[in-house]
């Protein structure tokens, strides 16, 4: 049994496409980091859509600038309408943050939104103005999205922003006028962190359900074998300091679960049915997506304790990425 501290590191989107970084998200939860290569991307999330495992889909982003008449008509169109996502209907409008800034609005939406406006041929009940909105993010990402029957010349009514350009153009269109500024930067830019931690810590983040996740999966890791050293790997709560009795306790309890956890692999069992032996205490990864509004939420819940004072190691965990969000984020989080 390996024993290890809990670490995060934030995620950059600089250098890589957003299958890329849809891919290395989804890779984490089966540990199959070593299968990118540098043309694996596109077929990886062609897979993800085709199998319906479509949740890795909301880890990167699309944000769009629209022309006031076309963005209105886009957002009749998915008012009143509902996903169907596996028998469940879910209000369309729900899956996309929409800012109107005067002669233009803001929509954005992780690619499982958009995704599902073509799986769900929601183009059938829109007008020719609302459809271009889809016609602009076939063109762009046409490996994934079907096309769609409406003629659109590439124009500024609609824009597909990068990063950088829409943070320039929120700072230009409020004339530097930081309130204004950041309250739309905030409800439409993502930032992603990776968490290495324990079970009981990502239980806790989970409860965030505006953000994104993507979890090593007991079900399909299976510790008794090379890549894991053939051993579980537990993160020492940081309440526990080693050579005293707590600790020794501590440790004893993991040391058990390990042996049955590998004792129920001996027997034949699948590693999700083995699974049921591992201790919280297990180390897991979990890929954090949210906008800077969502972590903003988060910080204050799990961070500062706005709400009663958080578990100490999920403390723990916000600390050691409180700076690097804060730095990335130009101050916007605090």
């Amino acid at each position: 049994m390996k024993v290890i501290e809990a670490s995060s590191k934030y995620m950059s989107t600089k250098g890589l496409t957003p299958y890329q970084f849809m891919e290395k998200a989804g890779r984490t939860c089966y540990k199959s980091l070593d299968k990118i290569t540098d043309d694996s991307a596109v077929k990886f999330v062609q897979g993800l859509m085709k199998s319906g495992h479509t949740a890795m889909l909301e880890h990167s982003h699309i944000i769009l600038k629209v022309n006031k008449h076309i963005a209105e008509e886009f957002i009749k169109a998915i008012k009143d309408n509902d996903f169907d996502i596996n028998g469940t209907k879910i209000r369309v409008s729900n899956y996309f943050n929409i800012s109107d800034c005067d002669t233009s609005y803001i929509i954005s939406g992780s690619f499982r939104a958009f995704g599902s406006l073509f799986e769900n041929n929601l183009d059938t009940q829109m007008n020719e103005d609302a459809k271009k909105v889809m016609k602009v993010v076939h063109n762009n990402y046409s490996e994934l999205f079907r096309d769609v029957n409406v003629e659109y010349k590439e124009s500024k009514d609609i824009v597909l922003f990068t990063r950088e350009n829409f943070i320039k153009f929120a700072n230009k269109l409020f004339d530097n006028d930081s309130e204004k500024t950041n309250r739309l930067i905030s409800r439409h830019l993502t930032h992603t962190v990776l968490f290495v931690c324990d079970r009981g810590v990502t239980h806790e983040f989970v409860r965030h359900r505006p953000a994104s996740f993507a979890q090593e999966s007991t079900r399909y890791c299976n510790y008794s074998k090379d890549k894991f050293g053939k051993q579980i790997t537990v993160i020492r709560p940081c309440f526990f300091e080693k050579d005293t009795d707590e600790y020794k306790i501590w440790y004893e309890g993991c040391l058990s679960d390990e042996k049955a956890y590998f004792e129920l692999l001996d027997k034949g069992c699948t590693a999700q049915q083995a699974r049921d032996n591992l201790p919280t205490s297990v180390k897991t990864e979990i890929i954090i997506t949210a906008t800077e509004e969502e972590w903003q939420h988060i910080i204050n819940l799990r961070y500062h304790g706005t709400t009663g004072k958080p578990h100490p190691q999920m403390i723990q965990s916000m600390s050691l990425i409180y700076d690097e969000l804060c730095k990335r984020s130009n101050n916007r989080l605090s």
